[in-house]
């Protein structure tokens, strides 16, 4: 197996498990009380979840095109999922960037398009940090810049064929992983917390 066929599948693997673990942390929230927004990134990552797990499967089998296709097409769909939900959220204020999102879906496509959604969802992200001064979702920021960064690599790889912009991409979205997983468990850390106090 050569090096940059194990990176991918390390970066698949890690990348599907970080979006399960965020997909099952808002289906444990809808437990506690259902929301659009909530219902919305629970579907959201669960097509990410979905398309990389698909990405996996591809580096074992040789479907080819018509796999990738369907990454693109569940990859697609999650992102846009994640972007409506943090613009419903209430401290949102970039509902213009609605607009943004249709005219990038008429001029771009592929790894091209899934660069721009992630951007949009980091900023998103990152005007909803600076106005609620939640320091805590500046991880989740960075995951969403790693990704569009990774995804434009991607774009670029497809274009030029050179293999070390794939292997580039690989490991951004290992990293992107890495900062959801912080994410994850500082979120997990202020519930354990929460409860305890309760409690007592």
């Amino acid at each position: 197996m050569e090096l940059a066929q194990l990176i991918s599948i390390i970066a698949n693997f890690v990348t599907a498990s970080a979006f399960a673990a965020l997909s099952w942390l808002f289906v444990d929230a809808l437990v506690i009380r259902i929301e659009i927004k909530t219902l919305l990134k629970t579907f959201g990552f669960g097509f990410l979840t979905l398309a990389f797990a698909l990405n996996l499967v591809q580096t074992f089998s040789n479907l080819g095109l018509t796999q990738m296709n369907l990454y693109l097409w569940l990859a697609g769909i999650g992102l846009w999922l994640i972007f409506a939900a943090f613009i419903l959220d209430p401290h949102c204020k970039l509902q213009f960037l609605v607009i943004l999102a249709i005219v990038l879906l008429i001029f771009l496509k592929g790894n091209a398009l899934l660069s721009m959604q992630a951007f949009l969802i980091a900023a998103t992200i990152l005007q909803i940090a600076y106005f609620t001064k939640h320091k805590d979702l500046i991880p989740m920021v960075v995951a969403f810049v790693l990704v569009a960064i990774g995804e434009f690599f991607y774009s670029l790889q497809k274009q030029t064929a050179l293999g070390n912009l794939q292997t580039g991409g690989d490991f951004l979205y290992i990293f992107a992983s890495i900062a959801l997983f912080w994410w994850l468990w500082q979120y997990l850390v202020i519930r354990f917390n929460l409860q305890r106090k309760t409690a007592f």
